[in-house]
């Protein structure tokens, strides 16, 4: 990957038009933990085995101290650039969250993560192609208890400000992968990383160019 390099004049930006359902909104999380961070970090480890029981309660936590807006601003092109637990190149935080809870195979469904307000809006997604996705993940790693989190790249947000954006937005991927997986541990919570599988089927899920997929992360009990 070529290096990435400012542009003098930054070009404009359209998010990705997710096909969007029923929104649920949840409360900020009161019931932090006092934990030493040390501890936290030198004691992660992934895990590949789920146990039923996992709840959105606690995956609406792990999502609001992971990637929840803490502020924002606009830059000198007029760009909203915001603030998170994670760092990302120029603010710009390309990375959508989807998140699917554990069900049937042909059953699951994900919804899409506002950082914004703190809620979830469930994806229209078309069925067959959704179960084509998760049985291609199932056959790296189980995932029948597991809450899967998806990232979805909108490589544009960050080529409208950079040449050469790759290196940035795989760079912000790695970020946020590794604050959920410490955050995942701080609340007691198994996670593990999986890789950017099932490539085709994602495509399909959206048929779009302007989103890429960008890996995941299992999450479970």
């Amino acid at each position: 990957m070529e290096d990435p390099i400012p542009k003098e004049n930054h070009d404009l930006f359209s998010p990705f038009p997710y096909p969007l359902g029923k929104k649920i909104s949840f409360p900020i999380p009161s019931n932090k933990r006092s934990k030493d961070f040390l501890e936290v970090i030198l004691s992660r480890r992934s895990e590949r085995v789920f146990e039923k029981g996992i709840t959105i309660e606690s995956i609406v936590d792990l999502l609001y101290f992971a990637n929840k807006i803490e502020s924002c601003a606009l830059d000198q092109n007029d760009f909203l650039i915001t603030r998170r637990t994670a760092p990302s190149g120029g603010g710009r935080h390309p990375i959508d969250i989807l998140v699917s809870m554990p069900d049937d195979m042909d059953k699951r469904q994900f919804d899409l993560y506002n950082p914004i307000d703190h809620s979830i809006t469930r994806l229209l997604l078309p069925q067959e192609d959704r179960k084509n996705f998760f049985k291609k993940l199932s056959v790296n790693l189980d995932h029948t208890n597991a809450c899967i989190f998806w990232f979805t790249i909108q490589k544009d947000k960050t080529d409208s400000k950079y040449h050469n954006p790759e290196s940035l937005f795989w760079r912000d991927a790695g970020a946020l992968m590794y604050c959920v997986h410490l955050i995942s541990h701080y609340l007691e919570l198994k996670s593990c990383p999986v890789g950017t599988l099932a490539s085709q089927e994602f495509s399909n899920l959206f048929g779009s160019p302007k989103i890429l997929s960008g890996g995941g992360i299992y999450v479970g009990k």
